[in-house]
């Protein structure tokens, strides 16, 4: 399967109003991406394939303004603009709230809102992810979805059970990593994601468990994520954030089309669109079997964890995947 993302997610800055210990979005040199260099992004994406944008942090909702232009344009060019990430608590007072909201709406936003709730983000479940929730409901008659970073030591369901009860409804199971927030006649679905136990922010990526992750359980690679410094990377999950060898360019200086291109040509990338992350298990333990102890759970820990490990990056060097000055 060739590398042709259909989907651009900009960060449009690193701000954010909480510290995450389990935060893997690294600090920049720049505070915001420059509007120029989205607004030239979202132009080429028709040409190239792409059909959707939006927006991650950082806190995007603290840049509104800014993810609203964004908005606009792509909206012109008839793009999808339907996904935000959020922690839900970044506002003030209900009237800031519900001004950002508007501008959203006015820009043509249509949610989408990505809500995290479980035990690692602040507020989580609290009164004030409530409110947000209803003033999302009040302005666009919806709201999007709930996500929910787990590990098997931090548990998202108090804070989803929290923030169902304060919307006065409850929470229905569909499966081990499904559900709904249910309230009236309005509902949420959720999903439940893996991450690592320890703070991701520090560069530590474990995340072993009693089981492998799926035989394709990624992210997805059909995305590029732009990040405030205007450099591109694969995909939407924190090893493309953190590891350099899935950096795969700097658009305001080449133009998407031209990091796109050569992206399709690199090796690792074209090994992770054919089989994601348990590619990387397969060329490593075909080199070297026992390479890993234990299971990895979270696949994105795993990735993060085979492109900065020196000694795996040398077998995946000699494996041709990964070219030595492009390792960590």
């Amino acid at each position: 399967m060739a590398y042709r993302p259909t989907f651009i997610s900009f960060a449009p800055s690193y701000e954010c109003n909480l510290a995450c210990a389990h935060c893997c979005v690294p600090k920049g040199t720049a505070d915001t991406l420059p509007l120029r260099v989205a607004l030239d992004c979202v132009q080429e994406a028709p040409a190239l394939g792409i059909t959707a944008v939006g927006f991650t942090g950082g806190e995007p909702m603290l840049v509104c303004d800014w993810v609203a232009e964004v908005t606009r344009e792509a909206r012109r060019l008839q793009l999808e603009v339907n996904d935000l990430s959020t922690n839900g608590v970044w506002w003030e007072g209900l009237s800031d709230l519900e001004r950002a909201l508007a501008t959203l709406k006015e820009a043509g936003f249509v949610p989408g809102f990505h809500l995290s709730v479980d035990a690692f983000h602040a507020g989580s479940g609290s009164g004030k992810q409530a409110e947000f929730v209803q003033a999302a409901v009040r302005v666009f008659g919806q709201t999007g979805n709930v996500s929910c970073a787990e590990s098997p030591k931090h548990s998202a369901t108090p804070a989803l059970r929290r923030l169902g009860a304060r919307l006065g409804g409850k929470v229905v199971e569909e499966s081990d990593e499904t559900g709904r927030l249910l309230w009236g006649d309005q509902e949420m679905p959720y999903f439940r994601f893996p991450v690592a136990d320890v703070g991701q922010r520090s560069g530590v990526g474990v995340s072993t468990g009693s089981e492998w992750f799926g035989e394709f359980d990624c992210f997805g690679h059909d995305s590029v994520y732009v990040d405030p410094d205007g450099n591109a990377h694969f995909c939407l999950g924190f090893a493309s954030y953190a590891a350099r060898p899935l950096w795969l360019g700097r658009v305001g200086q080449d133009g998407m089309a031209q990091v796109i291109s050569e992206a399709a040509e690199n090796p690792l990338i074209r090994l992770l669109c054919a089989e994601g992350p348990a590619g990387l298990r397969r060329v490593i333990e075909e080199r070297e079997p026992g390479a890993f102890d234990t299971p990895w759970v979270s696949p994105c820990a795993f990735c993060y964890h085979c492109l900065t490990d020196d000694r795996l990056g040398s077998v995946l060097n000699e494996a041709g995947i990964l070219p030595q000055r492009e390792r960590t």
